[in-house]
């Protein structure tokens, strides 16, 4: 079926970044995935996470940025 002037088509990628996303995360340690993802996914306050985690609003930044960077890394960006 043709396509609607203006409306691009699906980036056949798109699948494949979010499969290569998930991996990378996997990857992680689970010290940094579970700060990744509380603060991403639940939307958490450093505050939050740290207490959550046992240890203090510094240190889930720091944990968050070591993840950041750790990804940045396995995905080549």
């Amino acid at each position: 079926a043709p396509r609607a002037e203006g409306i691009p088509d699906a980036d056949p990628g798109g699948q494949e970044e979010v499969l290569r996303l998930r991996a990378a995360l996997a990857k992680l340690p689970e010290e940094l995935r579970e700060v990744a993802s509380l603060k991403t996914k639940a939307g958490m306050s450093w505050e939050q996470v740290g207490k959550l985690l046992g240890f203090s609003a510094d240190t889930a930044a720091r944990r968050y940025a070591e993840a950041l960077a750790a990804l940045r890394k396995e995905l080549g960006s």
